[in-house]
């Protein structure tokens, strides 16, 4: 629980948006149990406090364990090993419902006649208040295409809601980030999908041979006559739809041959982009009945550019090319994310301990000002600090790190918190960071890839943080009568000590 809750404790985008559906709610009157201590527990583990005292979270367990009245969650409902994804698709999930009742409430306020008289401004702003549930800072869209090689048929375009992506690793020894977001969004040939151009092309001969088999006789009963007459509008269907590409559409009383493709292709790329990007590496190897933990080394870096494995404005239909691809007139603009907070796990597949690395406070959007003469990004109210600007927490363990410590984690790192980059208006400014985003990528060395905010060297910082208090709430992973949780004070004021918090 420690690793998940410091995560989202460094996420500048979480806390606002929790403010947001937490007025939303009380002014609604709508309970919203998860939202109300998710964000009380989230300012105190980015608040300095003044001195050391222990605080006792029983609040954020209760409302996680028991989401529904009656009904226990079964991530807490024995003390085995906990997963930190499964916490935090848990805690997303109860988020976004609490969201939805918040946008069904508002709705059932207004009424549809209301919404009818909405002027245009009035309409957008509204418009907002009950897309508020979809607006979920992990949430994001994925645009899945499978299209046939025999007949080059594409269905529709569809999309999908996502708020993080499950990246199994490869079975090696090393391997890096991007090349596991390039297997995640590549082509995939299939050979056991049915294609419905081609069924409904089997379809047409089937109806065309009994039309010729049935208008053969030469004495047909009244039963066979209504047969024929059937098979024939029927028929008559399956050629318009055909010529007119409405393969899709289901036809009244059509018995459809199914027919496999024995190539066909499908794939997935982001079609939304999330603000808070959250990568699960999975780890997981089965072996029949046996499972084990993949100890790959996974070579991430502080800065993604998330454009090749986006849309574009336009899509592709051809089953031997990708979704979306950048063209030379018209390159993909950068899609940059920094990255926030990494989870670690430490042990086997079946137990072990979580470590969190984390930015730390205060939280800001990243935010960049420029790209300097020696092409690297500059960010809003920060300098290069090696050594410093993160945090290591394990338990009540508080140590400040350098992003370089951070980078260093690539066998152990288990979940990646990634938040999008705002970038300045002018177009300078995005020419350089797609620049040296697209050299990075075409050949990167070492763990920086041209930011300014702490990334260079390999020097590390053991001591204990100065700066601003940060709370560690300890993990679940053996569950403990009493967790302790301790909250480190960087440069605080004469007189003021950092506090330790314990929580059950």
């Amino acid at each position: 629980m420690n690793s998940t809750l410091q995560a989202f404790a460094s996420l500048s985008a979480l806390l606002p948006y929790l403010d947001e559906l937490h007025a939303k709610a009380e002014q609604l009157d709508v309970p919203s149990p998860v939202t109300d201590v998710l964000r009380d527990l989230l300012k105190n583990l980015n608040e300095p406090q003044s001195y050391s005292r222990a605080i006792r979270p029983h609040s954020i367990i209760d409302v996680l364990s028991h989401p529904e009245p009656g009904k226990r969650s079964p991530l807490f409902s024995s003390r085995e090993h906990q997963d930190a994804q499964e916490l935090f698709q848990l805690v997303s999930e109860l988020v976004k419902k609490e969201a939805a009742a918040v946008d069904t409430e508002r709705m059932h306020e207004r009424g549809l006649g209301a919404v009818l008289e909405l002027t245009a401004d009035e309409g957008e702003e509204r418009l907002e208040v009950v897309k508020l549930a979809q607006r979920a800072v992990f949430d994001g869209l994925t645009a899945n295409r499978r299209s046939c090689f025999e007949c080059g048929y594409t269905e529709a375009v569809m999309h999908f809601s996502f708020d993080s992506w499950q990246l199994p690793l490869p079975r090696t020894t090393a391997c890096r980030l991007e090349e596991c977001l390039a297997e995640y969004t590549k082509l995939e040939v299939l050979t056991d999908c049915i294609c419905r151009r081609c069924s409904m092309s089997a379809t047409l001969t089937r109806l065309t041979e009994d039309v010729e088999r049935l208008a053969a006789d030469p004495t047909p009963s009244n039963s066979r006559k209504r047969t024929l007459r059937e098979a024939r509008k029927l028929k008559g269907r399956v050629e318009i739809a055909l010529k007119e590409g409405r393969v899709e559409e289901e036809i009244k009383g059509l018995k459809v041959t199914r027919v496999f493709s024995r190539a066909s292709t499908k794939q997935a790329m982001i079609a939304r982009p999330p603000r808070v990007l959250a990568l699960h590496l999975n780890r997981s190897l089965a072996y029949g009945a046996y499972a084990s933990k993949n100890p790959a080394r996974v070579a991430f870096t502080e800065l993604l550019d998330l454009s090749p494995y986006t849309t574009g404005a336009t899509l592709s239909t051809r089953p031997d090319a990708p979704i979306s691809s950048p063209s030379p007139s018209n390159p993909t603009p950068p899609v940059l994310y920094r990255l926030v907070a990494v989870v670690c796990h430490y042990g086997t597949h079946q137990f072990g301990h979580y470590v969190a690395f984390r930015r730390k406070p205060p939280i800001k959007p990243p935010r960049v000002e420029r790209v300097d003469e020696t092409g690297e990004i500059r960010f809003v109210g920060e300098g290069s600090r090696v050594g410093r600007g993160w945090l290591r927490i394990s338990d009540d363990n508080v140590s400040e790190v350098g992003v370089e410590t951070a980078l260093a984690e690539g066998s152990g790192a288990f979940m990646l918190y990634y938040e999008r980059v705002l970038l300045p208006e002018d177009d300078a400014t995005k020419t350089g960071c797609g620049r040296i985003l697209r050299s990075t990528r075409a050949g990167r060395s070492g763990n920086g890839v041209g930011c300014a905010s702490g990334s260079e060297g390999s020097e590390t910082s053991s001591g204990e943080s100065r700066g601003t208090s940060v709370t560690s709430v300890e993990e679940l992973d053996a569950p403990r009568p009493t967790e302790d949780v301790k909250e480190a004070s960087d440069a605080l004021p004469s007189g003021r000590e950092p506090r330790m918090v314990e929580a059950l």
